[in-house]
C-alpha cells in the first residue's frame, strides 16, 4: 500500500485542476471534493489525507521534492531500466530495444520483477524506470536503445508489463522521461522555446505513457 499512499500524497497537495482549459466537469481540489468514488484507492487516500493533515508547508514541499517530512522518511531513488546504477556486482539486463524485439510481455514482466528485487535488496524504494521516451523519431536523440521502440503501442505494452514486474517486487516504478524529450542536445538547459508548441503534438506522443499506466 505504501506506493499508493506516496502517489496520492502529491495529488492531495496539488490536486488543483488548471481552470483555463477545464470543462465544467472539473473542479478545484477534485479528490477532496468528496464526489469521486475511489473504490480500491479509498483506503490509501484516507491514509495519505491523514498524513498530510499533520504536515506544515515546509514538510510538504520537502516530501514532494524527495526529502523527509514529519514522520515520513525520504525515499531512496535510483536509475536505471537495466540495473541499479552505480552498484557493482549486479545484473545488467538487455536494453529495452532488445527486450521489445521478443514481443514477449511475460518475459519483460519477469525482467521487471527481477530488477525490482535487486533494487529492493539495495534499499532502493523507487526506480527511475522504464524508459518510454524518446520514441526515436529523431536519430540524433542518442537514447533510442533504452526505450521499447518508436511504436507507441508496443512501447506502452512493454512498459506496462515492466511496471507490473517492478511493482510486484515492492519498488515504485517511475516511467521516464518527459513527454517530447526527443533529443540529448543541451539537455541540462531550459527555456520557453523547449520542444515547441504542444498543440500540434500527435496523440501517439502521449499514448505510450497512457498505455503503460493502464
Amino acid at each position: 500500500m505504501r506506493p499508493a499512499v506516496i502517489a496520492l500524497l502529491a495529488l492531495l497537495r496539488f490536486g488543483v485542476v488548471v481552470q483555463g482549459d477545464a470543462s465544467s466537469n472539473y473542479t478545484a481540489q477534485l479528490l477532496s471534493s468528496g464526489t469521486i468514488k475511489l473504490g480500491d484507492w479509498q483506503a490509501a487516500y484516507d491514509k495519505a489525507y491523514a498524513i498530510v493533515q499533520t504536515l506544515n508547508t515546509t514538510e510538504k514541499l520537502s516530501i514532494i521534492t524527495g526529502g523527509s517530512g514529519g514522520n515520513f522518511s525520504a525515499l531512496d531513488m535510483l536509475d536505471s531500466s537495466t540495473n541499479p546504477l552505480t552498484y557493482y556486482y549486479v545484473t545488467t539486463w538487455p536494453a529495452g530495444g532488445a527486450m521489445a524485439m521478443t514481443w514477449d510481455k511475460s518475459a519483460i514482466q519477469s525482467q521487471g520483477s527481477a530488477l525490482g528485487a535487486e533494487f529492493r535488496g539495495k534499499g532502493i524504494n523507487l526506480a527511475y524506470a522504464p524508459t518510454l521516451e524518446p520514441l526515436g523519431r529523431s536519430a540524433w536523440c542518442g537514447r533510442i536503445g533504452e526505450t521499447y521502440g518508436a511504436d507507441s503501442y508496443l512501447n506502452g505494452a512493454m512498459g506496462g508489463s515492466f511496471v507490473k514486474g517492478v511493482s510486484s517486487a515492492g519498488v515504485i516504478p517511475s516511467s521516464k522521461h518527459f513527454i517530447m524529450n526527443e533529443q540529448e542536445t543541451n539537455r541540462d538547459g531550459t527555456g520557453s522555446g523547449g520542444g515547441g508548441g504542444m498543440g500540434g503534438s500527435p496523440s501517439s506522443t502521449f499514448s505510450n505513457f497512457t498505455i503503460a499506466v493502464r
